[in-house]
């Protein structure tokens, strides 16, 4: 699952989580409210885990759905019991990652351009202008 689509599911699930305080109704509600049909189905699985008696990390972990990192963390959030601050810190590093990877896009960008100026260029001058 891309980034975005992680910082989504984090985020949602953090409001939720903080509104209701239980993992199940939480994730319930977002199989109620996701238009995908692909997230909207592995929301339903996660939910019928946990209803099974599941922790949160392991039903993540067994359809996976979101990194190993986080998956450890919020392992450690479920038995500390600071599931909600996991939750905000793992928003943060997703966050961070998504701007770093925008930044290095955009400075990739400049010089491919340039490059393939250049490149045009030559191809001008060896076929055209020259013969």
């Amino acid at each position: 699952m891309s980034l975005k689509k992680q910082y989504l599911f984090i985020k949602k699930l953090e409001s939720l989580y903080k509104s209701s305080k239980s993992l199940a109704s939480s994730i319930d509600m977002l199989v109620e409210n996701e238009k995908n049909g692909f997230l909207k189905r592995a929301f339903r699985k996660i939910s019928e885990d946990i209803k099974l008696g599941s922790s949160l990390h392991a039903a993540l972990e067994k359809h996976n759905f979101i990194d190993e990192t986080y998956l450890g963390l919020i392992k450690i959030g479920e038995v500390s019991g600071k599931l909600d601050t996991i939750f905000l810190q793992i928003l943060d590093l997703l966050d961070n990652l998504i701007n770093i990877r925008r930044k290095v896009i955009g400075a990739a960008i400049y010089p491919l351009a340039v490059i393939s100026v250049y490149v045009l260029v030559i191809f001008v001058f060896v076929f055209i202008v020259v013969p």
